[in-house]
């Protein structure tokens, strides 16, 4: 009997060790910075509210607000948003107080080409580069205002 207690108490040591190195391993990852060294929110490349930036040749001023979805062909995120963005031009079809602008680094054509494969009408596509990090792309919608 004396050797089942042994056992228990051997399963039960060994189990509270791996316990708490888990959750040591959870807490150092925590604590370290992602790949870049840098935290999501001081990244220069993610765009913040009330952070400007330009389209070359947009009139911002035709109306008050704006959706600027910047997108990528070669992104999977983008592509994979594809319903999301259907539902977006759809709510947004009737509504005149609002521009929905695409935003790609692609050629006009190309980028036509791409919202037509993903079914997504969008009447005012742009060609810019937003967001420079290629690695870390990612799919951004940004809400504008005028004033």
């Amino acid at each position: 009997m004396g050797s089942f207690y042994r056992r228990v108490e051997l399963v039960t040591n060994a189990a509270i060790v791996i316990a708490v190195i888990l959750l040591i391993t959870m807490a150092v990852r925590s604590f370290i910075p992602n790949h870049s060294g840098t935290p999501l929110s001081q990244r220069p490349d993610v765009i913040k509210p009330g952070m400007k930036f330009t389209l070359p040749g947009f009139d911002w001023s035709k109306k008050d607000a704006h959706i600027v979805l910047v997108l990528r062909k070669d992104c999977h995120f983008c592509t994979e948003s594809a319903p999301f963005y259907q539902q977006l031009v759809q709510g947004l079809a009737n509504r005149t107080d609002v521009d929905l602008i695409a935003a790609l680094p692609q050629d006009s054509a190309d980028a036509h080409q791409y919202l037509n494969d993903l079914r997504v009408s969008i009447p005012e596509v742009r060609q810019a580069d937003i967001a420079e990090d290629r690695d870390g792309y990612r799919p951004l919608e940004g809400k504008t205002s005028a004033r």
